[in-house]
Order: C-alpha cells, then structure tokens, then sequence
C-alpha cells in the first residue's frame, strides 16, 4: 500500500504473471557477491527509493560502501521502483552519472 497509481498495477501484474508460471526447475545457489564488491572496477551508480523495505535500503547502503568510487541517490517518495515511481527524476540522474562517464 506504500505505492498506488501505475506503478502498483504493473507490480501486480508481473507478480500475477511470476506466481502463475511453471517452476523453473531445480534451483541452484549463486555464487555470493557481496564477499567481492570491492573487487568492481566500473562505475557504478545506486538508486533506490526510502519506502523500500529496509533490508533492500541496507543492502544499496553496503554496495556503495563496499564498491570503490560507487555513487548513489535516494529517490524521494518511491519504493522499490522509482525508475517508474517518479521516472523523471530517475532519468535525471542517471543521465547525470552516464554524462560524467
């Protein structure tokens, strides 16, 4: 309920789509990432929303911390989305960080 308007409807819509599929099969355990994150050698930018579940917030906190010279942006009043949220502001600033590039 933190999110209404088209946002929410396509975010009901994918996960209609998603919990109606087939199994995909046997799942297998990635290989972790988050031991390497200094290990990233492009540039790398972190958006994300406040109204994200906050274990999601702390994960983009511990990216940008843990990449070397990753930047990132808190999107006000979004979620999960803000690239359909607010996409304005979204577009903003990744054209900002890809301009600095």
């Amino acid at each position: 309920g933190r999110v209404g308007g088209a946002a929410r409807e396509l975010f009901l819509d994918m996960n209609r789509i998603a919990l109606r599929s087939p199994s995909p099969g046997e799942a297998r355990e990635p290989p972790s990432v988050w031991q390497r994150l200094d290990q990233i050698r492009v540039p790398t930018l972190a958006l994300w929303g406040p109204y994200d579940f906050e274990p999601l917030c702390a994960q983009m906190q511990h990216l940008v911390a843990q990449v070397p010279g990753a930047r990132s942006a808190v999107i006000d009043a979004t979620a999960h989305l803000p690239m359909l949220e607010r996409p304005a502001a979204f577009d903003a600033l990744v054209g900002e960080f890809l301009a600095g590039l």
